[in-house]
């Protein structure tokens, strides 16, 4: 990931030599884009980092989650087998706090977050993953309060068919057939999912399927895209929402996305996309006695956008849009609602030279319910050098209570209707560089002040939790990343994040706020023991504030020939006992056997 911004550092550096047009282009299709609506290379003023397919080939992970769970900032909650049900943390906020997107698509669930990764995508689908750290309401409004995840799928392959088989541990299988299809200006890709598990314990038995379609057309000033997916899970819930319940779920999600854009003559260009989705969710507290307490919940999304971008000589880059979100749920338990969400927002950003690069952002939203929002944000990326680039960022940022706070009642969780949002101010200042010929690396600082903080809480472990605006937390972290090329042939990632979190109020139990790792750890090293066998251990370690702390040992082994691909995996090797969120433990030692056939 670092290796390829260092890259995109020396091409900007260089950029003013003769083949100065052609450097900027390719700076254009290769660097982060999530950081910024305008011209990409602003994306140096801010903490973003990019997880490509080749690196999500090597990784020991059966699932998004597992994988995000490795990247620098992230932290992932699961109950169970990551992929059932996982929640994202970034930079210690919690999972309602970071914005998911897929393909630029919102897909945090209005019901609940804990619906944000129900993806209609596999992990061969995807093209790399954008991870913005810190505030980002400025570019995205509601929910980018700790950072962005976008999921960014494929619309080619190198072969046009690939077939995949992957079993092992508690029953598991998954198969997948993908297959791309190119016209002479079309460009199509279909994917076909099944994964499917006995569990690794009482009522974790699970069952996903998964179907998307992407086509693409891109003529000589234009673009437009269509997304279109579809999901499916069955899943034994034990204990997920309360303690001795076993509890089963099944969710049904749709969605679909058109998106394109023009770039006219005098070089504005105008990008628009529009999206609905759809989010069906069945409850049963007690498979024994489903008479309990059981519910339905649908959700659905309808959005719209339209971005405007120019140019103006030397004075700059000038971005601005604006969009409109209507949501609503119908729910056996939570009634009938629903919400609409306008905002506008514009950007602008400086560069001096290629080397001083300047961003300024200002989003309002008004939104049916809650009061108005502004949210400015700045940020600024000095590159001194090839070997040294600087940055700072500061901004403003919010987020919404969903349907499930304000609306749940039920025997182990209460709603709270008079919630408000929650809202933060929060800066960060951090380097990246190169030491030497074999290591670059990153620190960052970051510093978030949040109001009004949203959480479950109780105050004896008997009483039922009760969701309530309470905390004023102080949040202060470090993020460290390293890659070390020690050979040809072996290599070392590494990253680290210490987290400090201060509250005003005590005497509560905390559901979710403080179950954030204080510490933690990942230690990625790949050894090429030859051009057929490759051999990838990975070391995670987590020490958790309010819940223990652990080392998990995973190893992949990867035998690849011309059109097959082998792989065997092991995951918890040492067969440790952890938990990542309270009251569900988490699968021991387990074994995965994987082939992929491409032609």
């Amino acid at each position: 990931m670092k290796a390829l911004r260092i890259t995109i550092i020396l091409l900007i550096c260089f950029s003013s030599s003769a083949g100065a047009q052609q450097i900027k282009t390719l700076i254009m299709d290769t660097v982060n884009v999530t950081a910024t609506r305008i011209d990409p290379k602003f994306s140096l003023t801010r903490n973003v980092s990019k997880i490509t397919s080749e690196e999500i080939g090597k990784q020991s992970v059966l699932s998004v989650p597992g994988l995000l769970d490795r990247a620098l900032g992230v932290s992932v909650n699961s109950r169970g087998i990551p992929g059932v049900q996982s929640d994202i943390s970034l930079r210690g906020a919690g999972f309602e706090q970071v914005l998911i997107l897929l393909n630029g698509m919102r897909i945090n669930d209005p019901q609940t977050g804990h619906h944000n990764m129900n993806l209609p995508v596999s992990l061969a689908d995807i093209e790399n993953i954008e991870i913005l750290r810190g505030q980002s309401s400025a570019l995205y409004g509601p929910d980018a309060f700790g950072g962005v995840v976008n999921i960014i799928t494929k619309n080619s392959d190198q072969k046009k068919y690939n077939l995949s088989l992957k079993a092992g541990s508690f029953g598991t299988i998954t198969s997948s057939v993908s297959a791309f299809l190119p016209g002479s200006d079309f460009r199509n890709r279909i994917t076909i999912e099944n994964s499917r598990s006995d569990g690794y314990r009482k009522d974790t038995e699970y069952l996903n399927n998964i179907v998307n379609f992407q086509s693409d057309l891109k003529l000589e000033n234009s673009k437009l895209n269509l997304f279109a997916g579809y999901i499916m899970k069955d899943f034994g819930a034990n204990e997920y929402y309360g303690k001795n319940w076993d509890s089963f779920e099944e969710i049904d999600s749709y969605m679909a996305q058109i998106r394109g854009n023009h770039t006219f003559n005098s070089g504005f260009k105008l990008s628009a996309t529009t999206y609905f989705k759809q989010h069906e969710d069945y409850f049963n507290l007690s498979v024994d006695d489903p008479s309990i307490y059981q519910v339905n919940h649908t959700t659905r999304r309808a959005a719209a956008e339209i971005t405007g971008k120019y140019k103006t000589g030397n004075i700059g880059i000038f971005s601005f849009g604006t969009d409109f979100v209507y949501e609503d749920i119908t729910s056996s338990s939570l009634g009938k609602h629903d919400v609409n969400r306008f905002s506008i927002f514009s950007e602008y950003g400086y560069d001096h030279d290629d080397l001083f690069f300047f961003n300024l952002g200002l989003r309002y939203d008004r939104h049916s319910l809650w009061e108005n929002q502004f949210n400015p944000s700045v940020s600024a990326g000095y590159i001194v050098n090839a070997d040294l680039v600087l940055r700072a960022s500061a901004g403003r940022s919010f987020r919404a209570p969903t349907f499930l706070e304000l609306y749940y009642d039920s025997p182990a969780n209460r709603g709270n209707p008079e919630l408000k949002p929650e809202k933060a101010l929060a800066f960060d200042i951090g380097a990246e560089y190169t030491l030497g010929q074999n290591i670059t690396g990153e620190s960052t600082f970051y510093f978030r002040i949040q109001e009004e903080t949203i959480d479950w809480l109780k105050n004896d472990e008997s009483d039922p939790w009760q969701v309530a605006n309470l905390f004023k937390i102080t949040s202060k972290g470090l993020e460290q990343s390293l890659e070390i090329d020690i050979s040809d042939r072996i290599w070392l990632n590494m990253n680290y994040t210490y987290l400090d979190q201060d509250k005003e109020q005590e005497g509560f139990i905390s559901k979710y706020v403080f179950i954030h790792p204080r510490h933690q750890l990942s230690l990625d090293p790949g050894i090429a023991v030859s051009d057929l066998i490759s051999f990838y251990p990975s070391i995670q370690f987590k020490d958790r504030q309010e819940l223990n702390k652990y080392w998990i040992l995973n190893a992949k082994i990867i035998l690849k020939f011309d059109n097959i691909l082998f792989t065997l995996e092991g995951m918890n090797l040492a067969d440790d006992s952890y938990y990542e969120i309270r009251d569900v433990p988490m699968p021991g030692r387990s074994f995965f056997a994987g082939l992929k056939l491409s032609f």
